[in-house]
């Protein structure tokens, strides 16, 4: 993701941060399966939605 697509993303997660908190949520499960079929999952706090949006959360290509 270049720096350009990086900013909106992390206001985007900023606002979604605000009505996930307001809802009562607490973290956010990024989930995908991998090529051998395993399903792998990160969890993210809602008050570190934005952080994730500008750096990522480190997940591997496997």
């Amino acid at each position: 993701m270049s720096t350009t697509q990086r900013i909106p993303a992390e206001q985007q997660a900023r606002e979604a941060t605000d009505r996930l908190s307001a809802a009562g949520v607490h973290g956010v499960a990024l989930t995908w399966v991998d090529v051998a079929g395993i399903t792998r999952v990160k969890a993210v706090p809602t008050d570190r939605l934005a952080s994730a949006a500008r750096t990522g959360v480190g997940m591997s290509p496997v």
